[in-house]
């Protein structure tokens, strides 16, 4: 293969790819391609436009048209030429003795190249008289095939051999790169009459419009040899034609689409082949109107123009078309179809497709066109193109949001049932009234006013729950319409757990109710729920829980089947989580735990932890990290309770006496130090302890006599011995009560007696003694209101507990609804959680 200016010649010698019937040239980069006959397992040089370092592309197919073989190669700035073949071949016995002896180079040489002598005919050591000369340019345009013809006849039978030199040159004035023999033996026959014509091209041959294609053509008798003297006429049919013409050279050159027959005649023998010009193919679909707007309710018709890629319009050649809308909710084609297909050529160009305008938005509309350019190419191809629509006016309401779902509540609660109205395009719908209705209003009833979230989105709804039942709440808007489930129940209560800003306690039966004026995850309703009248709602999930333990980042629980539940904020690499219904806890090294008691301790300015008691009375403790595990507590101890604080830990181990372990600042481990401890370490003083409570920053127990005893920080009084300073080790509460109980807040403490009466003493700025004041104190006060007890629980800055009739109470802050009693006004006495008997 070798270049001369812009274009290239790339052949192959005789048996290169033997069955070889077809060759396919393209350059690589290029969809243009050259097609030529493959002839004894060659192809004499076809001329390709391409430079130096670009790369070749030939695909030789068998006569099945299966490709046998696939080639690269690269083109070369100068490279010597060679001979690709001769005519006879080397060997021959039976050359005729009048026969052309033809030389084919892979590239054009210099006429003054061979006019010197270059080529020759030996007879033995004799040169043969003769003459080098290029053929006639009808059957080699290119210059590359040379004929050496003698003076005389050769002789019969006779031993010949043609000399190629390297004094042959090309146009560069590069010499032959080897000098080549050919030997062959002359019979005794002559050529006959032009017998056959063959053509560069073995098939029809496919020419673009505006473009050329150079053909060449051998000529041959009966028996096969060349001849060289006959020239070769070219012409079509019909002649002349609007589709191509070719030249005496046999450059045909394309003119518009079409098909035509391109004729090489050499005396009585002749060849033709079909030179096809095909249409341009298409390139685009043009949609007018473009960009168009209608209002709702009304109608447009589009029209497809198809455009080749030189731009013609090639729409009277549409087969069939296929449209399509983005958003038949938006504009559709009738009937509420998204799609409609039709094979009408004459219909689709005359009068296009009709659109409707269904609601307001915008929509794609998209036309699949299949055209079939003429008889030229039976091929059908496929080509898209796409417009806007605008529908304008009022959109419709396609859809509303109703959170809650569901709800399990109790009498006397009032929640915010939001609302979220929207279009199709997900658009919030901020203007559009919803009308509310309730099918139990003894259940459950319905505000219809609405308010807007600082969002910008619909909030409506005040829902009231009226008393016990279920009640279906519904929201109807624009014809669309959604609904929510409450339930009203009016739970017993066996045990509470009061933290900082809100409450979570355990029904009879096993359902948690949580509450707080707050929509906080630690509430564990699943969503966001704000309550305009903070009371107890349950727990999602439907599960049946033993235990519940708050603190200010989570709340956790334990499961009727000893698995433990959280559900809050978790700490990771990105800040926090929220996770508003319960979790499982992560499984611990030793398996998934079965707990019998779970509890939480943090304090506000700080992380917290979980820890938990196992059946086998072993404790496990892990922070509030989503990748943290639970691990067991060291010192091989079993323990019958533990109380997890703000930094610290205590338990109470089988056999009697308690320890601590964790941060020991104010002596809170009450082991005679302040130093913290990563193990159970005991409690100093020997007594004989059987619960203990472990509070943000102090600790309290209650001895086998009913004494109470408390140690750690005490600035305002939380230790309750009548002093403000703080203890390594335990001191007596004041007072000389025998307490059954007790529960250690952040900075007070409360204790049920053994009669069940309420005491609490520390801080009361907001009440949380329940002493109907708010001034603290050293030692115990009784809770007012003369109530009976049989579990207390004290928070950061309230106090809950539950009567012996089951009735939950609470008191102190409650700005945040944590009390309950559907208000946000704190309380220094004791009041009923909503929905209580």
């Amino acid at each position: 293969m070798t270049q001369v200016d812009t274009v290239t010649y790339v052949s192959l010698a005789p048996g290169t790819v033997v069955n070889g019937n077809h060759a396919r040239i393209a350059r690589v980069g290029t969809t243009a391609s050259l097609e030529t006959a493959v002839i004894d397992g060659g192809f004499d040089p076809v001329s390709v436009v391409a430079r130096a370092g670009d790369s070749i592309d030939v695909v030789i197919t068998n006569a099945s048209g299966i490709v046998i073989d696939h080639r690269g190669m690269l083109v070369s700035a100068r490279r010597p030429p060679v001979v690709v073949r001769t005519q006879p071949p080397p060997g021959k016995r039976d050359h005729a003795l009048n026969a052309a002896i033809v030389v084919v180079f892979d590239e054009p040489v210099s006429d003054a190249s061979v006019a010197s002598g270059s080529i020759r005919l030996l007879r033995g050591q004799n040169a043969v008289p003769g003459t080098a000369r290029f053929l006639d340019t009808s059957l080699d345009p290119n210059r590359v095939t040379v004929e050496f013809r003698p003076d005389a006849p050769l002789a019969e039978r006779v031993a010949y051999k043609l000399v190629v030199t390297t004094q042959v040159h090309d146009l560069s004035g590069d010499p032959l790169a080897t000098p080549d023999t050919v030997d062959f033996t002359t019979s005794s026959s002559l050529v006959g009459p032009p017998a056959s014509v063959r053509t560069s091209i073995d098939t029809n041959l496919v020419v673009p419009e505006g473009t050329s294609r150079q053909l060449t053509a051998t000529v041959w008798d009966s028996a096969g040899h060349q001849l060289t003297d006959t020239p070769v006429t070219w012409s079509t049919i019909p002649d002349p034609s609007p589709v191509a013409t070719v030249s005496a050279t046999g450059l045909v050159h394309a003119v518009s689409p079409g098909v035509v027959i391109v004729m090489a005649r050499a005396g009585q023998a002749a060849v033709g082949h079909d030179i096809v010009v095909p249409f341009p193919p298409p390139a685009s679909v043009t949609i007018t109107p473009a960009n168009d707007t209608i209002g709702v309710g009304g109608y447009v018709v589009f029209t497809p123009t198809v455009r080749d890629s030189l731009g013609g319009d090639m729409s009277g050649t549409i087969r069939s078309i296929c449209w399509f809308s983005s958003d038949s909710l938006v504009a559709h084609f009738g009937g509420s179809q998204d799609s409609v297909c039709f094979a009408n050529p004459d219909y689709l160009v005359g009068y296009g497709i009709g659109v409707y305008g269904i609601d307001a938005g915008t929509v794609t509309i998209t036309a699949t066109v299949t055209v079939r350019p003429n008889i030229v190419l039976r091929v059908d191809t496929t080509v898209t193109g796409t417009t806007t629509l605008f529908v304008g006016g009022q959109p419709g309401v396609a859809s509303i949001t109703l959170t809650p779902e569901s709800l399990t509540t109790v009498p006397s609660a009032s929640y915010l049932l939001h609302a979220v109205v929207r279009a199709r395009d997900g658009r919030a719908l901020l203007d559009r009234p919803i009308e509310w209705a309730s099918d139990a209003p003894s259940v459950a009833t319905v505000d219809s006013t609405v308010v807007y979230a600082p969002t910008g989105e619909l909030v409506g709804g005040a829902v009231t729950a009226r008393g016990p039942g279920v009640a279906t709440i519904t929201a109807t808007s624009g014809g669309v319409t959604a609904t929510a489930q409450l339930k009203i129940v009016i739970p017993t209560f066996s045990s509470v757990s009061a933290d900082y800003d809100y409450t979570c306690a355990v029904a009879t039966g096993g359902a948690v109710f949580c509450w707080s004026g707050a929509a906080s995850p630690k509430l564990g309703l699943g969503i966001p729920v704000v309550f305009y009248r903070p009371a107890p709602a349950q727990v999602t999930g439907g599960l049946t829980f033993s235990a519940v333990s708050a603190s200010f980042s989570q709340a956790c629980a334990v499961t009727a089947d000893a698995r433990g539940k959280c559900w809050g904020m978790w700490r990771d690499i990105n800040g926090t989580t929220a996770f508003w219904s319960p979790q499982d806890i992560a499984p611990s090294p030793d398996g998934v735990l079965s707990l019998a008691q779970i509890s939480r301790g943090d304090l506000p300015s700080g992380a917290g932890h979980t820890c938990g008691l196992t059946t086998a009375k072993a404790v496990y403790c892990w922070a509030d990290i989503l990748s943290d595990q639970p691990v067991a507590v060291s010192g091989g101890l079993g323990f019958e309770s533990v109380s997890a604080g703000g930094g610290h830990n205590c338990a109470i181990a089988t056999g009697g006496g308690a320890y601590c372990w964790g941060s020991n600042n104010f002596g809170q481990l009450g082991d005679g130090t302040g130093q913290s401890r990563s193990s159970p370490t005991p409690v100093a003083g020997g007594l004989a302890l059987t619960m203990v409570t472990a509070g943000s920053l102090h600790t309290c127990a209650v001895s086998t006599i009913g004494g109470a005893y408390c140690w750690g920080r005490n600035d305002h009084g939380q230790l309750g011995d009548s002093t403000t300073t703080d203890r390594l080790s335990p001191v007596a509460v004041g007072g000389g009560l025998s307490f059954a109980t007790l529960s250690a807040g952040a900075n007070h403490t409360c204790g049920l007696t053994d009669t069940g009466a309420a005491y609490c003493w520390g801080w009361n700025g907001n009440g949380q003694l329940g002493d109907g004041t708010t001034t603290s104190t050293t030692s115990p006060v009784p809770v007012a209101g003369g109530l009976t007890f049989t579990s207390v629980s004290a928070g950061y800055s309230h106090t809950c507990g539950i009567t012996t009739t089951g009735v939950l109470y609470c008191w102190g802050f409650n700005a945040t609804g944590a009390l309950g009693d559907g208000t946000t006004v704190d309380r220094a006495t004791p009041v009923k959680v909503l929905g209580q008997p």
